[in-house]
């Protein structure tokens, strides 16, 4: 009996790792908008995510540098730097694994590890994602996971993603925490493809029952393989 499950779940294994996130014919990008990709960028792929947000008189900058080690695998950092402060607000590390890869039904999840540096808080984030192509040209992305710090939270993101022609797209994107409240924002964007390497792209979001208020961000995301 040993031997048949041993067996079973050895052919499982192999299974997946014939299934393979390829390597896309125009940059796929976390932005704009919170919600992330199940996939990888695929193998020897580094990529720059990078923008401006502007709430409240502050200036924020936030770039997201991730490499692909596979076609399933990836290593990733973050940082937030903030102008008014004049001090780094978020570092993070963390790793992108593609758990599942099929073109109807992608699973993958994010692992992050938010540095401790500048009195920033020590803490972790889990979080999976999952999309379906609802037409050729309409997308639902989904994601779900927790964020494990003094106050742990669960988080959720909506994503309705819109292609409107080959170089523009555009979506909308209810997301927040669940803790003691239910907090939910909403945003919606655009992003233009200017080459298949590189995407501008433009964002506003509103906090709808909480203290978040309005935020303009503008910024894009570029790609290079080795």
């Amino acid at each position: 009996m040993r031997k048949k499950i041993n067996l079973t779940i050895l052919i499982f294994l192999l299974g997946l790792l014939k299934l393979s996130a390829q390597y896309s014919e125009t940059i796929d990008s976390g932005r704009p908008g919170q919600a992330i990709g199940a996939n990888t960028i695929g193998k020897n792929v580094f990529q720059i995510e990078a923008g401006m947000d502007y709430s409240s008189k502050v200036f924020i900058t936030n770039s997201f540098f991730r490499y692909a080690i596979s076609d399933r695998f990836e290593v990733n950092s973050g940082i937030t730097y903030n102008f008014s402060d004049k001090n780094i607000s978020a570092f993070s590390v963390g790793t992108r694994i593609n758990l599942y890869d099929a073109d109807d039904f992608p699973i993958g999840v994010q692992v992050s590890y938010n540095i401790p540096i500048e009195n920033l808080p020590n803490s972790a984030s889990v979080v999976f994602a999952t999309s379906k192509s609802l037409t050729d040209k309409l997308n639902l992305g989904l994601n779900l996971g927790t964020t494990i710090s003094k106050n742990t939270n669960a988080l959720y993101v909506v994503n309705l993603s819109y292609s409107v022609n080959d170089k523009i797209g555009i979506f909308v994107e209810p997301y927040g925490t669940i803790s003691n409240n239910f907090e939910m924002n909403f945003d919606t964007g655009i992003s233009y493809l200017l080459n298949k390497n590189l995407k501008l792209d433009f964002l506003t979001s509103y906090g709808l029952n909480n203290e978040n208020g309005l935020l303009l961000s503008l910024g894009g995301s570029w790609r290079t393989k080795n």
